[in-house]
């Protein structure tokens, strides 16, 4: 195994009863899971069935103390104590909650048992994978605190592509009403905002329906902390702002580092702003220089949640008129900050295409191609006249080969999303494609992982698709030559990608992909337009997109002549330079409208602004 896991020192440990060093083990192992550690030279189910078997000792015994701390850093390490059982011989942590003794929901529901006993146990060890449902509401009458921190790490799965993943995260996003009651401590604080971001990724309707509730949680411990005034506060209870030069643009930013996906979405939108404002970021140290060159200024700021008045400081301080957060959902500071009121105008950009339910997120901003009359978001829309925000090409895009030749004996299908859009639904229809094209298919999945991380996703892929290759984390040069290699993308749904497909369509590989009344449903068909490719490859249903699919497999001629139309192009100006020409100040003299306007939005009730009804900005 990597190194850093010595397995033979945890089951010395585990099972001489060293109970402290065994726990301190089993958390580190954990933590290197986190962290795309636990890789094996071999098959690693015999590996991970050696390390469950004396966390199953370890967690079972009855002398062992499952105490707060140790729940707590159980419950902190879920997805990852999931992982572990899922990749061992035992597939789940069915046998854990068998040995809780609180398999059977009635006795959940028993005073009796109290969260010192066996539900302490269960409620740890209940995973997305585990078989066992659980009646959430007898469990939050027993053990509130412990209930609150379990739901929130499950919300919080990275991997939910089995049976019982999906129905429990599809089920948990309408319990909400179960955390009202709750101000969590702050160790809960980011499994509330992961599972803000993550439950996203869910494929009901209603699944933005729990946010509200997350972001309570958010609001009640920032009253706690003396911030009660400011939390869900209008526009006009910020003070006057100073007169500048130019109004001030603070952009706060989760991450951006050069070689990431938000550094292409957002970098060509920063340079247009400062043509017209000051722009200022707030990040978390170390910035990259090309990052840090973006702005006219940049301070930072501690992730720390002790430190957070710290931040709220710092943004005052600099009294900015927009405030403006490229993305929102993947650092805790963010989301907390999106609950309160720094400036007069709090915009989000769809860094995270998703609603955000947060008190003081004011604006979200959305292309032309991305918005859509009565989408159901918590913020006000203002609609670019582009069809969507300007994208920049990844600085380390190769030169790439020529398509593949027709008439292979087998096709080759790509899925490059990350991990956590691979759902059940999306998965079967995967193989559903496979199993009705005219010669075999090999589908080929990029998750990005590495270690148990990847093993985790790709034994759950491989329930659904047993031949499945899935490919660990690579230096994008290489990822995207594999691309390059394959005939066809099939794009996730129903959160969809951007840069991923972006990634396939500049490695000449035709997409199928599917439309939704969301942005995270509508950003693939975004990008196929940009290319110049048909609506007739964008599917409204899943059986749409299954038959769009498997024709473009079996029809080689259609398929071939769709990938030459790319590579003959020039894809980089199609997707990165052509709205950009059209459009060189659109984002900026959009948030200009904001800010000029800011004073008279709690006074109307559209929701949707488009070009067309906005007052030209100065």
């Amino acid at each position: 195994m990597s190194a850093g896991i010595d397995i033979r020192r945890f089951e010395s440990l585990a099972y001489a009863r060293r109970h402290a060093e065994a726990f301190a083990a089993l958390t580190a192992i954990l933590d290197a899971f986190e962290h795309g550690g636990g890789g094996t030279t071999g098959p690693p189910t015999e590996s991970y069935t050696r390390i469950a078997s004396a966390a199953q000792a370890l967690l079972c015994d009855p002398q062992f103390k499952l105490d707060d701390k140790r729940f707590i850093r159980l419950t902190l390490r879920k997805r990852n104590l999931d992982a572990l059982f899922a990749i061992s011989a035992f597939g789940s942590t069915q046998p854990l909650l068998a040995r809780s003794g609180m398999v059977d929901a009635e006795r959940i529901g028993s005073a009796a048992n109290g969260a010192q006993g066996g539900l302490r146990l269960f409620l740890a060890a209940l995973t997305a994978g585990s078989r066992t449902g659980v009646n959430f509401p007898a469990v939050f009458e027993a053990a509130p605190v412990e209930a609150l921190g379990t739901c929130l790490a499950l919300l919080s799965s990275r991997v939910v592509a089995s049976d019982p993943a999906h129905s429990r995260r599809e089920g948990l996003t309408q319990l909400g009403r179960l955390f009202d009651r709750i101000t969590p401590p702050d160790w809960m604080l980011d499994l509330a905002r992961s599972a803000m971001m993550l439950c996203s990724y869910a494929t009901n309707p209603r699944r933005h329906a729990v946010k509200p509730h997350l972001n309570g949680l958010l609001r009640r411990w920032l009253a706690a902390r003396g911030l009660a005034e400011r939390v869900g506060a209008p526009p006009t209870a910020a003070p006057p702002r100073p007169t500048r030069e130019k109004p001030l643009v603070l952009v706060a930013v989760e991450v951006m580092p050069p070689d990431h996906a938000m550094f292409r979405c957002y970098a060509p939108a920063i340079r247009q702003l400062r043509e017209r404002f000051r722009v200022e970021g707030l990040l978390v140290a170390p910035v990259a220089e090309r990052t840090a060159e973006l702005f006219d200024a940049v301070h930072t700021v501690s992730p720390n949640p002790n430190d957070f008045p710290a931040t709220v400081a710092t943004a005052d301080a600099l009294c900015p008129d927009v405030l403006w957060f490229p993305s929102l959902g993947m650092r805790t500071w963010t989301s907390l900050l999106a609950n309160l009121r720094i400036a007069p105008a709090q915009v989000v950009t769809p860094g995270h295409p998703a609603t955000s339910c947060a008190a003081c997120a004011d604006w979200m901003i959305l292309g032309s191609s991305i918005a859509l009359e009565g989408t159901p978001l918590s913020e006000k829309i203002a609609v670019l006249d582009a069809p969507g925000m300007p994208w920049a090409v990844h600085a380390a895009l190769p030169d790439l080969p020529a398509p593949p030749h027709a008439n292979r004996s087998r096709s080759t299908v790509a899925v490059n999303a990350r991990t956590m859009k691979l759902n059940l639904p999306f998965l079967r229809v995967c193989a559903d494609i496979a199993t009705r094209c005219a010669r075999p298919v090999d589908v080929h999945f990029f998750p990005a992982e590495t270690g148990a991380r990847l093993y985790h996703i790709a034994s759950e892929i491989r329930r659904v698709l047993p031949t499945a290759h899935v490919h660990a984390a690579m230096p994008y040069a290489d990822y995207l030559h594999q691309l390059a290699a394959c005939d066809l993308l099939l794009c996730a749904f129903p959160f969809g990608g951007s840069n991923s497909t972006a990634d396939a369509l500049l490695a000449a590989v035709p997409a199928v992909a599917m439309l939704g009344p969301q942005p995270h449903e509508r950003t693939d068909a975004r990008a196929l337009a940009a290319a110049g490719l048909p609506d007739s490859l964008v599917a409204r249903t899943p059986e749409q997109y299954t038959s769009i699919a498997v024709d473009l497999l079996n029809d080689d001629a259609k398929r071939t002549a769709l990938a030459r139309h790319l590579a003959d192009r020039d894809m980089r100006h199609a997707l990165c330079g052509a709205e950009r020409e059209r459009f060189p100040d659109d984002f900026a003299r959009t948030i200009m409208w904001i800010h000029a306007n800011a004073a008279r939005w709690t006074k109307d009730s559209t929701r949707m602004w488009t070009p067309a009804m906005r007052t030209p900005a100065p």
